[in-house]
Formats: structure tokens, sequence, C-alpha cells
């Protein structure tokens, strides 16, 4: 990964102000977002925290440029995403986000490595680099063995990790993690975390973690709580 400083910087990398999104459906629209604001410093790892239906992925669907909001704005390093050109977006999501999801999103037939290398062969890398990077990051997140494995041949643990090394190949400024550990038994999830906060302590890397889990919430920097549409600062709860 790109060598990233472990100190705070006080300007925020990415900052969304006034969020609404309402989804029509067959009954009442669906208020999801209700002038939702928040923000995230280089090198920050943040949790955020709601019930269920509470806005958290959405949240973080407009964070990455894959959902627009109704109103409201979001801004990476200053620059509103979604007021550029065409083209913008996706250059924006496999340049500067990665993406870490519940469901892994893994492609079946295809091996760890291969599943690795597609963000950065999608982003133009020779295939040789690609390869060289998504070998490394696999060997990082402790899957030397398991290159050549498809994802029905590995555990869940496992799976997750891979899909952290996907996230992480293209040397995303941003990563934003919806419910990474939801599928995970509590040795693979604390693992799982480990490495996260590894990552953010050795190469400052950034982080937005969506959880229902209150241990995991607690060792983040910076908690937040979604509720009726809003995000709200939170104490967070330590669980030994």
């Amino acid at each position: 990964m790109n060598d990233k400083s472990s100190s705070l910087s006080k300007e925020p990398l990415i900052r969304a102000v006034d969020l609404h999104k309402t989804y029509a459906t067959r009954g009442e629209p669906l208020h999801v977002l209700q002038g939702a604001s928040f923000e995230v410093c280089p090198g920050e790892i943040v949790g955020v925290v709601g019930a269920s239906g509470a806005g958290k992925s959405t949240l973080l669907h407009m964070l990455g440029g894959l959902d627009r909001p109704n109103s409201g704005k979001v801004y990476f390093r200053g620059q509103d995403i979604f007021a550029q050109k065409n083209g913008f977006l996706e250059a924006f999501r496999n340049r500067h986000v990665g993406f870490v999801f519940q469901s892994f999103n893994l492609l079946s037939d295809f091996t760890a490595l291969e599943n690795v290398m597609f963000p950065a062969l999608i982003g133009n890398t020779d295939k040789k680099l690609a390869r060289e990077k998504a070998e490394s990051l696999l060997c990082q997140v402790g899957l030397r063995d398991r290159l050549e494995h498809r994802p029905a041949e590995l555990s869940g643990g496992e799976t997750q990790r891979v899909a952290l090394a996907r996230g992480l190949v293209n040397d995303p400024e941003l990563l934003l993690a919806d419910e990474p550990t939801g599928n995970l038994d509590y040795r693979a999830s604390d693992s799982l975390m480990d490495l996260l906060i590894q990552l953010n302590q050795d190469a400052g890397q950034t982080f937005v973690v969506v959880t229902h889990s209150q241990k995991v919430a607690a060792k983040m920097h910076a908690v937040y709580q979604m509720f009726d549409g809003k995000v709200t600062p939170r104490e967070k709860e330590f669980i030994i």
C-alpha cells in the first residue's frame, strides 16, 4: 500500500452534509436519511452503529458514490463527488475507495488471487503488477497458502480476508466496510478486527466500519449512532 502518515489530519478526508434519501414503496415513502451529516479525517478508523434499517448501509453507499442522495452533498478532499462530470464516480470508486461487504461478493469460479486482482485490472494496472500486488496483500492478511483456493474452499474468516485484500488492492485512501464481521464467528471476527486495527496503525489506512457489534465499535477511534435518519457521535461502550 501507499505510505500513509499515521498521524491524524484535522481536515476531513470525506464529509457528508445534510444528506436526505427517500425510497419509493408500495405504501408510504421510506425516509432513510433525514439530514445526515458525517465526516472522517485521514488515518481515522470510525464505527457507525444503529438498528437494522437505520440507514447505515445507505450512508456508506453515498460515501462511496454507489448511491446518490435526493439532496445534500458528499465532499472528498473538498470536492463534491456528485457534482462532477460523467465518469467521475466510476474513477473515484476505483482509485480512492475500497469496499468490503458482509456477504463477501467474491466471484465463485475464480481463485482468491484472481478475485483480488480484478479491481486492479479494471483500473488498467499491468497484469503482472496486479498479480504481484494481490499476492502481497493475500500474504499480508495471512492467506499465503490460499492463493489458488476458490471461495467455496475457504472458511468464512478466510473469505472475508480475501474481500479485505480485494478492497485494498488499488491503495484506496478510504475503505468502507459494511458489517465485515457479521457472518463470522467470534474468533474470526476478533481476528479480522485486529487486522483492520493493525492496517490502520501501520499504514494509516482510513476506515469507516458499519457494525452491530459493541465489541467491534469499542475498538474504533470514534463511534457514531444512526437514528431517525441522522448521525450523532456517541460514547463507546467497552465490552470485556
